[in-house]
């Protein structure tokens, strides 16, 4: 795997798993992301530890498609009842207008956040999957952390 050009391994430190070609990297000790362009440049790190919370959150608004719905039912309605067909063609308008807002507006981001800062991530296309691996991943390494600790701190740690 290749480690990402910023990411300066701490002793005892491995990388676990890359997402963007080392924009994303978690490690067995945290996650960081670097990531930048057109002069914008955003830098965060969150140990693992310090990791609050972890998911894919997706918003969007259905109630546009159904608007949609009823506005384009409305102007075939207007089509199929009359001869007049300029308003049936604001109402197909609105309904493609909708449709356009809804497909526009709708997101789905990876959210890693601590008490702190968060690291969002747009998911776009076929990243869904590699996304909940990274969810997943995230996960086991922050239980397999907190199990080390618990047992370097009650002296049951074995070399």
């Amino acid at each position: 795997m290749p480690i990402a050009p910023q990411l300066a391994l701490l002793r005892g430190e491995r990388i676990v798993l890359e997402f963007g070609k080392g924009v994303l990297v978690l490690t067995n000790q945290r996650v960081r992301l670097d990531e930048g362009s057109s002069g914008n440049r955003r830098m965060v790190s969150i140990t693992l530890g310090a990791v609050a919370s972890c998911g894919i959150v997706a918003t969007s608004y259905p109630w546009l498609v159904g608007a949609s719905g009823l506005l384009l039912l409305g102007g075939l309605g207007m089509l199929v009842g009359a001869k007049e067909t300029s308003g049936a063609a604001g109402f197909f308008i609105g309904g493609a207008l909708a449709l356009m807002i809804y497909l526009a507006t709708r997101k789905s981001v990876l959210s890693i956040a601590s008490a702190g800062e968060a690291i969002i991530i747009p998911v776009t296309g076929g990243t869904r999957a590699a996304l909940v691996d990274f969810v997943d991943a995230v996960e086991r390494e922050k239980l397999a952390s907190a199990a080390a600790s618990t047992e370097v701190e009650s002296g049951r740690h074995v070399a």
